[in-house]
């Protein structure tokens, strides 16, 4: 499945839409420029389809693409840190 993933930065959320569900990760941004990343949310009707994870993939690498550091409250997130080493910082 192809998932396009879009950034809202006034929302301060990474999200897709998937069959008219919005699936997203929504972060704060310290002073310093550090994203923490608190809540992941998909509907129950588009999950196991990996749609969290491609979203998670997308902002991280995104935010890395920025300069920013990265900071992981949200357990989904941690999980995927932990599965993906490359994106241990």
């Amino acid at each position: 499945m192809n998932i396009d993933v879009e950034h809202d930065p006034k929302q301060h959320k990474y999200y897709a839409t998937i069959d008219g569900q919005e699936g997203h990760v929504v972060y704060s941004q310290t002073h310093d420029g550090t994203r923490v990343f608190h809540h992941t949310f998909v509907p129950p009707e588009v999950r196991g389809q990996g749609v969290a994870n491609e979203i998670v993939r997308h902002a991280l690498d995104e935010t890395r693409r920025e300069g920013h550091r990265y900071v992981a409250t949200c357990p989904f997130v941690q999980k995927f840190i932990e599965r993906h080493p490359e994106y241990k910082e």
